[in-house]
């Protein structure tokens, strides 16, 4: 379910006009906050003695939607300025049928909240 927001920001974040700078501050900020927020939780559940509940973890969905997700990176980077001049055509195009991406948004979520 904390997937959702990763994914559509992947896709605003490629067809931006400029993918790379982008995505590389994104990263950056990404990085420096994840590491902040572990540090501090890491903390505070040796301090209170919490452990996380066995079994817990990514499942096979999630595997298989960020496999696409690096699959569809690889295929941005290699396609080169190909890509680079589709990218507006495909915000243009996610723009008008921004319904059809929240469905399949919202389709994921209740997939992922019934298992």
């Amino acid at each position: 379910m904390v997937m959702g927001p990763q994914i559509l920001t992947a896709i605003f974040l490629v067809t931006s006009k400029q993918p790379v700078k982008n995505s590389i501050a994104m990263l950056i900020g990404v990085v420096a906050a994840a590491s902040v927020s572990l540090l501090i939780w890491y903390g505070l559940s040796a301090a209170l003695g919490i452990s996380p509940p066995s079994g817990s973890g990514p499942s096979t969905t999630d595997y298989v939607v960020a496999g696409l997700l690096a699959l569809a990176a690889l295929g941005y980077l290699l396609l080169g300025r190909r890509a680079r001049d589709a990218m507006p055509r495909i915000r243009d195009w996610l723009t008008g049928n921004s319904w059809l991406v929240n469905l399949v948004v919202i389709v994921y979520f209740i997939f992922q909240l019934l298992k």
